[in-house]
Order: structure tokens, then sequence, then C-alpha cells
């Protein structure tokens, strides 16, 4: 369930003290907050957070924009934080008992709510949100009794009565229900959330016109708003305007394309009009988002059965059999197809094996996981039929882990780390800059100090030094290999020397041992996460190893290194080894946000979620927003 922190427009500042350009850097960053611009907000807060930690409120507005953005532990951590500071701020422990409510943590939402009344009795919206945590909980009378008091506190609140209206609507009083609806919309008249309630109350009292008409003021107010695009869709579906709806789940996609849901959701009405090669490719989306799900496998079977697919409907059958190996109806299916091929031993098998399984569930509710019908029916937005339903492919196709640093002629890219080893190329005299970057990471803007380089001697180690980066820069790698040898003979003890040539060495191997296109996926496609890998694989690259460690030698807390060389042990699919040496970069550099996804996705892969959301919320924070997306994709469910 979605709480919705409707309180960040009525904050005020609660700094009395601080000074006049704090006060202005939180408010540009609230700012930021409020109109959704919540990666420049966390921005801004963590350069405050790091020249004044002792501020509650950069901790309270970051824990919001995180919240936002899904990253609930990261949320839960910054309202903790406040907390500390702060130990009388009631709304503090509003928000925190609001992101213990995402994590399903009851017992810890209620206390910090009821800790929040003590402290400030007539503040509604402890009232409110302990309210709907009873509604979810199915404890609609005790809501009720809450948010009555919410009201007497303020009327002036939409939230208290539309969940009010929840509370009515579960307890079938539905007049009362509308009424608090209505009383929300007459208080803010562009609350879609209150029209698309109100809409749902009318539809179940069977009123579909109003309810129609609900739906629609909600996307007059907002066209793109997906929940009342949803709830559209569904109402029309009911009353048999198919191509409407099918409109409607469009929309949907359009603004959302990766909303699977919606395209199961069409795809189940364009087979129901005869629409089925166009249903097999939405399906496929779903399947390509979800490639465990075996509702839209078996599904898109079916479809390829009656369109004549039958290799591809076998192969779909199977798939699902390999899911769900007691799915009775698959191998059913698998028969029949098996027996049009001539395949007739096949055959038999499998439908002996459906009977027996016919049998075994005969006298009790079908498993509801293994019962086609169910997979025939329009889903809820809300649902959980895709939550925890991945594997390791699923996650390596969508998210692949980021690639290795470089050291590298900065043009007019501040997207770079600096490192002070650095300077050592450099003289006074004006020229190229260096930093360290990645090629495929473009969220990190650090100030990048100007580090001139000197051409003037051409055998200096300095010059061999610059010409073999511009030599890598260009991929003519030879020659950058060569002037970088020549460079580490007359300075065998840079740690910078060394950590070039390790790029070089490796860009070469990489070429000869992987297409390109697949170098970063190839860690991610392979269930055995046990270490017992083809040795020779990694022996390969033992020089690139090698430069990693003379560097790591010359500079034990040279974290680019670690983080170079945990990638190459992700590629051979060493996973611990790797998540060491990640941890040994966050540990010398805490501000690596690479290192934080990375170990993320590779802990995700392995089956650690809670730690692997850890690190995406901190990656996120630290700037990489796609963290964001692997959080809402499997850590909020």
């Amino acid at each position: 369930m979605r709480y919705y922190l409707f309180i960040i427009f009525v904050l005020v500042s609660f700094l009395s003290s601080a000074q006049i350009n704090v006060e202005s850097f939180l408010q540009e960053a609230r700012n930021n907050i409020s109109k959704g611009e919540y990666y420049t907000g966390i921005e801004k807060l963590n350069q405050l957070v790091k020249t004044r930690p002792d501020i509650a409120e950069s901790y309270l507005y970051r824990g919001m924009a995180k919240y936002d953005l899904g990253d609930h532990h990261g949320a839960l951590s910054d309202f903790s934080h406040t907390i500390r500071l702060k130990p009388g701020l009631s709304i503090a422990y509003i928000y925190r008992g609001i992101s213990y409510l995402e994590l399903q943590e009851f017992n810890s939402a209620f206390e910090d709510f009821d800790f929040a009344m003590e402290i400030d009795p007539s503040n509604p919206y402890a009232y409110i949100y302990k309210a709907a945590a009873f509604n979810q909980l199915g404890k609609y009378k005790d809501a009720i009794a809450l948010l009555d008091s919410a009201v007497v506190l303020s009327g002036k609140i939409p939230a208290a009565y539309i969940n009010r209206a929840i509370s009515y609507k579960f307890l079938k009083e539905f007049d009362k229900a509308i009424n608090d609806c209505s009383k929300a919309i007459s208080l803010n008249e562009f609350n879609t959330d209150a029209y698309c309630k109100r809409g749902l109350i009318y539809e179940e009292k069977g009123d579909t016109s109003n309810a129609l008409n609900d739906f629609n003021e909600a996307l007059k107010i907002d066209d793109k708003n997906i929940y009342a695009l949803y709830c559209r869709a569904m109402l029309k579906y009911k009353l048999f305007k198919f191509d409407s709806s099918v409109s409607d789940f469009s929309q949907i996609i359009e603004i959302d394309p990766e909303n699977s849901v919606s395209y199961y959701n069409r795809a189940l009405i364009k087979s129901e009009i005869g629409l089925m090669n166009d249903a097999i490719q939405d399906y496929s989306e779903v399947i390509k988002r979800h490639p465990q799900n075996v509702a839209s496998i078996f599904n898109r079977a079916n479809l390829k059965q009656q369109t004549g697919d039958t290799k591809g409907a076998i192969d779909d059958y199977t798939k699902a059999i390999e899911i769900y190996p007691d799915f009775a109806m698959a191998y059913l299916n698998r028969s029949i197809l098996l027996y049009q091929m001539y395949n007739y031993k096949q055959a038999r098998t499998d439908r002996h094996k459906a009977e027996k399984l016919m049998e075994l569930y005969a006298d009790s509710t079908f498993t509801s996981n293994l019962d086609s019908t169910k997979f025939m029916k329009m889903l809820d937005l809300n649902t959980d039929f895709f939550r925890n339903n991945y594997d390791s492919k699923d996650i390596a196709e969508a998210f692949i882990p980021i690639t290795d640093f470089n050291i590298s002629i900065k043009d007019n890219n501040k997207l770079c780390y600096q490192y002070p080893e650095l300077l050592k190329l450099c003289s006074t005299r004006s020229g190229n800059d260096l930093c360290i970057k990645t090629t495929n990471f473009n969220n990190i803007d650090t100030v990048v100090k100007t580090l001139p380089i000197s051409y003037h001697n051409k055998q200096d180690y300095k010059n061999l030094a610059i010409k073999a980066i511009n030599n890598f820069e260009s991929n003519n790698y030879n020659s950058a290999l060569e002037n970088i040898n020549k460079a580490i003979v007359l300075n065998d003890s840079s740690v910078v020397l060394y950590f070039i040539r390790s790029s070089i060495r490796k860009k070469i191997l990489d070429m000869i041992f992987f297409d390109d296109k697949n170098t970063n996926q190839i860690s991610l496609t392979d269930k055995q996460v046990k270490e017992e890998v083809n040795f020779s694989s990694i022996e390969n690259y033992k020089d690139v190893i090698a430069d990693l460690n003379m560097a790591l030698a010359s500079d034990a807390e040279f974290s680019f290194a670690y983080y170079n060389r945990a990638n190459i042990k992700l590629q051979h699919k060493y996973y611990y080894s790797a998540i060491n040496d990640y941890s040994l970069a966050i540990r010398n550099n805490p501000d690596m946000a690479e290192a934080y996804f990375n170990r993320g996705l590779t802990l995700l892969f392995l089956g650690d979620a809670e730690k692997a959301c850890l690190d995406m919320g901190k990656a996120g924070e630290l700037g990489i927003s796609k963290a964001y997306i692997v959080l809402k994709r499997y850590c909020n469910n």
C-alpha cells in the first residue's frame, strides 16, 4: 500500500539558530522535492549533510525524497537520524512510522504514531496514518475511531475523509463512504484520489454511470493519472466496452512502459476479441519483465496452440511445467499437441501425469498457483501476481553492472572522480585535464580540479602515460600498452601507471574473450552461484589482476583498484569474492555509488534481497538514478 506524504507542503522551517545560507539551501532542496525533482534535492542535501551533519531537517527532507523514490529503508534511516538529532520532532516519528508501514513492520509503525501523538496530541496526521494502517489490517472500526478524532482536530484534511471512506466501503456503508469522498473533494477539487475512490465505491454499489463520471473527472484534472486510467479501463471492460478498455490500458503503457499488469490485462482483452497475435505480443512483454510468470507463459502457450504455432506452444507449456512441475493443465495441453505431432509415447506420459495430478487435487481446492482459470481473470493494479517472481536472468536482462573505472582525458564532462595521485602526472602548465570515470554511468557530478599536463619531455614517464591514455581513448591499444610499459620502466612505484596498464590489458582481453555487448551481463545469467568456475577463464586476466594488486601495494586505499578487481571477479562468476572487493572499495571510498550498485545487484542475484536493497538505496542517494528502478521492481514487495 502506498502512503502519500501529504504534509510536505505544510511544513514550516524548524531552524531557529541556523545561518541564513543553510536556511536558503534547505529551502531550495525542499522546493526541488515538492516539485518532484528528487535527485536534485537529494544532491543538495547530501552536500549539506557533509558540511553540517547536525542539521536535522537535511535528513528529514532527504528521507521524504527517498520515500517518494521507493527507497523505504533509506527513508527510514534518514528519519531515524532526524529523530536522533531532534527527538521531540513529532513529524519525524510520523514519517518514520509511514516508512515502517511500507516495510510491513506494523508494531514499530504503531509505536512511532503513538509517540507522535504523545509529543503533539493536536497533530491529526499521526491519527490519519495509524488509521490507514488499521484499514490495511482490516480493523475498519478502529480506523474510523481514529479518523473521527483527526477530523475533530482538523476538518480541513482530505486524507482523513478519504481514509474514513475506505473504512466505510469495507463495512459496506457505501453512502457514508461516498459522503466522505465528496467532503474531500469539496476541500480540494483537484484531488484525483478522492474522485477515484468515490468512483470505485459507486461501482461497487452498482452505480456505473456515476463511477465512470468520477474516473473521467479525475482524468480531466490529470490525464496521465495511471490509477484513474486503470479504474476506468476495468470498468469499461465490465461494461463490455472492450476497444475503449484496450485504449485506456494502452495509455497506461505509454506512460509507464514497465506496467506489467496493463500488458497482462490488455492481452486478456485482445485474446477475448480475437486479436490473438497482438495478445501474444503483450504476454511476451510481461514475460520479458517476469520470465518466471507462469500465468503469462501458460496463456501465451494457449494462444500459440490456437494460432497453429505448435512448436512455440509446446515450448511454453514445457517452460510452465519447469516452473511448476505439478501444473496439470500444462501437461494435458502439451499431451494434445504431442499427439498431433505423432509423439504418442510422450503424449501418453503427459496425459497420465495430468490425470494423476487432477486426481491428487480432486478432493481439495485446487492450488491457486496451479489453477489455470485464475489466469483468465483481469488483474488488480496493486496485485501481488508479479511480486517476488524473478530469477537471475530476469535481473541480468533488466540491469547490468556498471563498468570499470579508467583514467581519462577530461573534456567538458564533469562526471568524473579525482584522485590526488593524478597530480603527479601534471605540471603547472595548462593543458588537458585528467579524471577517473566509468563509461556507462553519468549521474555523479563532482567538481574536478584542473590537472594541467606537461609534454616537455618525450621520454618522461608522465608524457608516456598521457600518450598511453590518448592511445587508449583512440582505441589504439597496442600503442597504449607499449607507452605505458615504457612509463612503468621509468617509474615502477606509481599507483596510477599500474592502474592505467590494468585498464588497457583488460580492454584487450575483453575484445578477445567476450562480445562487447555481453561483457557486463555474463556474470549475472548463470544460476550456478557456487564459485566452481573454470579457472582458465580468470587465469587469462592474471596480468590485469597483478597490475591492480601492484597499484594496491603502493596505495592500499585506492578504491578504484578494488572496484575494477571486483568487476573482473564478477565477470567470471566469483560472486562472493567480488562482493568482498566491492566492500573494500566502499570502506576506502564511502561515496562510491558504483560499488554500492554493483554489490547490490550481485547480492540481489544471490538472493540476499535485504542487503541488496540497502545497497541500492545508498547508490540512489549517491546519484545513480537507475538504482531506484531496481528498488521499485525488486524491493518494495
